[in-house]
């Protein structure tokens, strides 16, 4: 993940700031001598939390790349799907609070899920073979989690 939090207007190398500048400058690098493509996208991770079920494993969560762009800020896909798999590094969920939620509530005889939502700019990169579309199958992108190892 990047350090800073990029909109999809602003999302290419030439605004990159402060550290995400320099990574992904050596990423752009390093990624064409390992068979690999760099990319930027805004990622989101959304929780539903059914309140009285979480014990029971209720759960859901979804993480999706929401805008990839070239290294030029040029569009290429959209709600692409990743897997926690491919986020290296530790979790960067883990210890943080959600940057947007919506409570759950009484729908009639059904309580609605409480919805927390996470949003990054990350630096995905994908192998030379795989083309990254709405189709793209989680594990074939893999994101960097900048954070302390």
């Amino acid at each position: 993940m990047l350090e800073y939090e990029y909109s999809k207007s602003s999302l290419s190398i030439q605004n990159m700031k402060g550290n995400d500048a320099q990574i992904v400058r050596c990423l752009r690098q390093a990624c064409p001598e390992t068979g690999h493509h760099l990319l930027l996208a805004t990622m989101t991770r959304i929780e539903h939390l059914y309140e009285d079920d979480s014990e029971l494993g209720l759960n859901e969560n979804s993480l999706k790349l929401d805008h990839v762009a070239n290294l030029e800020g040029n569009f290429i896909a959209g709600s692409v799907n990743v897997d926690m798999k491919d986020i290296l590094g530790p979790d960067p969920y883990e210890d943080r609070g959600a940057d947007s939620e919506d409570e759950g509530g009484f729908t009639g005889n059904e309580r609605m899920p409480s919805e927390y939502r996470y949003h990054d700019s990350v630096s995905p990169w994908y192998r030379e073979d795989t083309a990254v579309t709405t189709d793209t199958p989680p594990g074939s992108v893999d994101c960097l989690h900048q954070g302390s190892y």
